[in-house]
């Protein structure tokens, strides 16, 4: 029996998708059908959502998206479907400041900014992905920006390799002109378009590159990065647990036990 199909074809839903299945450096793996990243779910059908539910388990969104974008699109149809929500945004520091920091001259600048500015929420957003006993999808509007950093930070806590990471990140370029040409038919974002360097709308590999390096030469990596805002050990604990196979040492054994019970 193969593994999930990672993608998640699903209607009025472009980059849904599990980030499962990736080897950690000790020896495991991420477990499948846990924990999904997405673009924006306000526009699933109904059946797309009933299958979100009850199908692949959802039982917590988190919503990355700023307060604006929430109050002009809504939830969509998993609202009515029992899902547990939390609004997370990112750039909640900004929105209460209403002062945006500025963004460094570089390719990764913007996601540089983001990782300093959102360090807190991120702790909070771990913490329900740690805790959360079914399985959780994080979501932005196209999946890329805020909902890879989120991406990268988890999977980094789990273990899992750089070079993975940024795999998983590049694996939105698969969909990118679709979910662009969906989003500029929203005026709002045909105006965030319009201020954003041509970089910013590509899922290009040195994007997340420079921000792995930018976390490991200011923070000394994910974890030291995530604990400076406020992460404990016992949620990271929590997150592994949930999250991670066991070696293939300790399954090969299990396996073996297993069938000599049979």
């Amino acid at each position: 029996m193969g593994e999930p199909a990672r993608f998640v074809e699903l209607d009025g839903c472009l980059n849904f998708r599990d980030i499962g299945g990736y080897p950690t450096q000790d020896g495991r793996r991420v477990r499948w059908r846990q924990v999904f990243r997405s673009d924006a779910l306000h526009g699933l059908s109904e059946a797309s959502a009933d299958h979100v539910k009850s199908e692949l388990g959802i039982t917590s969104v988190i919503d990355l998206r700023s307060t604006d974008e929430l109050q002009e699109t809504g939830r969509g149809p998993l609202e009515k479907r029992h899902v547990d929500f939390h609004h997370l945004s990112l750039f909640a520091e900004v929105e209460r400041t209403r002062q945006m920091p500025t963004i460094p001259d570089v390719p990764h600048g913007f996601y540089m900014v983001m990782a300093d500015i959102a360090a807190s929420i991120l702790v909070r957003i771990v913490q329900e992905i740690a805790t959360n006993s079914g399985a959780t999808v994080f979501h932005c509007a196209a999946g890329k920006d805020r909902t890879g950093i989120v991406a990268a930070v988890t999977l980094g806590l789990l273990g899992v390799s750089d070079d993975d990471i940024v795999e998983d990140y590049t694996e939105t370029g698969r969909h990118i002109e679709d979910i662009l040409a969906r989003l500029s038919a929203n005026a709002t974002y045909q105006a965030r378009f319009a201020e954003l360097p041509p970089s910013a709308l590509e899922a290009n590999p040195t994007m997340m590159v420079g921000l792995l390096q930018y976390l490991q030469s200011e923070y000394g990596g994910i974890l030291p990065y995530m604990r400076d805002a406020g992460l404990v050990d016992k949620t990271v604990d929590q997150l592994r647990s949930r999250l991670l196979t066991p070696p293939d040492s300790e399954e090969r054994t299990d396996a073996r036990k297993s069938k000599s019970q049979r």
